[in-house]
């Protein structure tokens, strides 16, 4: 850092700032070159970001206000070297077209990373997305906010023996984390619940028509004994067991196996397709097709409500989700995608709704009206 002392007051002007510090940032800007030559990068692109990136004190010699906002926004893009496990935002430093690293604090082999690896203390910092590789990691070294007062108040001070600063400027794997794996394993439940109760309900409907089978057979039987039984006080017996069998199985005929069981009612997948099959009656299956509308604009509505308070939320990538400002930058918004645009135009499912409202609010006023015919004129005060 320069010699200088900043002069500054609060009723002082950036350009009164300046003026009052030039040759400190002069001697701050000189010294940033001499920092990024040490380094030995490979990329030009990645040396002339470095000079900015490394003390943005230096900036206050350019002109350029894009040149400011771009090094400004990588250093906002980065955690706070005393916040606790304040990672940064990697979707804010790809849009200010920088590179994120990750460097959290990990426990080491040896201590206690050779019982269980962890990280004690998460944190991300944003370079230029111009540095790659070992150019990435040297130019993040050189970061005095982000990264070195968060290893000297961390590293140094609080996790000392056993633990270390890991670096990752690439783009790292998914972390299958707890959370995930609870839903995994919620999911895996309930599909095997619903394997295991349409196996049982299989067997079971099987076991019932093969003793319905059976029961016929024997129905069959009696009535063959009766037709060829002569002995006349003895028929009424028999026609009354035939009698019997055929009650039973009309009575199990209308019954089915998961009616008597919770299990099976919840998770058989053929109890499941009855209810999603069944139909309205005859007499009103002209309004089936009312179902698909309300089903499809019911979940439009809840999904667009969704997106809404996702928004109101106040996201902290939400630059990266919506270009608010007409001159905003080209970039791969989120919402531009197809799925997302769904979710934007959900307001059109209410007009479904309404719709709905207006159609059936109408068709029973005129059911009524059919009812009470000519009754219905001298019920005008109702209406």
């Amino acid at each position: 850092q320069p010699d200088h002392e900043l002069k500054s007051s609060p009723t002082m002007s950036l350009q009164q700032f300046v003026d009052a510090n030039q040759q400190a940032i002069d001697d701050q800007a000189v010294q940033n070159e001499q920092i990024c030559t040490s380094l030995e990068l490979n990329s030009e692109q990645c040396y002339e970001d470095c000079i900015y990136y490394v003390s943005p004190l230096g900036l206050l010699n350019s002109t350029d206000p894009t040149e400011i906002a771009k090094v400004l926004g990588w250093y906002q893009a980065g955690g706070s070297p005393l916040g606790w496990f304040d990672v940064g935002n990697p979707d804010f430093c790809d849009y200010n077209d920088g590179r994120y690293c990750f460097v959290p604090i990990a426990a080491v082999e040896g201590g206690m990373g050779g019982f269980f690896p962890m990280n004690v203390q998460e944190h991300g910092c944003c370079v230029p997305a111009s540095c790659e590789g070992e150019d990435a990691l040297k130019v993040l070294r050189q970061n005095p906010y982000c990264y070195q007062a968060y290893v000297s108040v961390y590293n140094d001070m609080i996790f000392t023996t056993g633990f270390n600063v890991t670096e990752t400027c690439e783009p790292m794997a998914r972390e299958y984390n707890a959370g995930f794996w609870c839903v995994v394993l919620l999911f895996a439940f309930l599909v095997f619940c619903v394997i295991i109760a349409s196996i049982r309900t299989q067997c079971l409907t099987e076991r019932k028509e093969r003793k319905q089978e059976e029961e016929e057979l024997s129905a069959q039987q009696n009535e063959q004994m009766l037709a060829f039984d002569a002995r006349a006080p003895e028929q009424p017996l028999r026609r009354d067991a035939h009698e019997n069998n055929a009650v039973s199985n009309a009575v199990s005929v209308a019954t089915n196996v998961y009616d008597s069981h919770w299990f099976l009612h919840c998770f058989s997948i053929q109890h499941l397709w009855k209810i999603y099959t069944a139909r309205r009656p005859a007499d009103k299956s002209q309004f089936n097709y009312l179902d698909g509308i309300r089903v499809i604009s019911m979940s439009w509505v809840i999904y667009g409500h969704v997106y809404v308070l996702f928004l109101f939320s106040s996201p902290s990538n939400m630059v990266t989700l919506v270009p608010f400002d007409p001159s905003a930058k080209p970039y791969d918004y989120v919402f531009s995608q197809f799925y997302m645009m769904i979710a934007e135009y959900g307001f059109f499912s209410v007009d479904s709704f309404f719709y709905l409202s207006g159609f059936l609010g109408a068709f029973a006023i005129y059911r009524q009206l059919q009812r009470y015919g000519d009754k219905a004129i001298r019920l005008s005060r109702v209406w």
